[in-house]
């Protein structure tokens, strides 16, 4: 993560800076949690730890994860990608969590109507 955090190959982090790492990413996460609560929520236990529970390959997921976020952003419209990857990303990031706030509405009416 420091590597990509600085954009460089040859940084070889102390085991100091990986812990401090690993606690910024982790105070990242929970903050960014507690401001989207709808869209991070914490992953089920059934799916043996796999983002969308399919590939197993993290890369993958994470190609996967990216395009339904971008999906779900642009409404399906091909021609509103690029602006959605200019969007600042709080903003994008406050969408998602009202669609996720939605789809679970949307998933409580239903169980209500069976």
């Amino acid at each position: 993560m420091s590597q990509v955090l600085y954009d460089c190959e040859h940084i070889k982090p102390s085991q100091a800076q990986l812990v401090s790492v690993f606690y910024w990413f982790a105070s990242l996460k929970q903050y960014f949690a507690m401001l989207f609560p709808h869209f991070f929520q914490p992953m089920p236990s059934d799916n043996g730890g796999n983002l969308l529970g399919g590939s197993s390959n993290l890369f993958a997921q994470l190609r996967d994860s990216t395009n339904a976020q971008i999906r779900a952003l642009t409404g399906g419209d091909v021609t509103k990608e690029e602006a959605i990857k200019k969007m600042d990303t709080h903003r994008a990031l406050t969408e998602l969590d009202a669609k996720a706030r939605e789809a679970e509405e949307y998933r409580q009416q239903i169980k209500q109507n069976k």
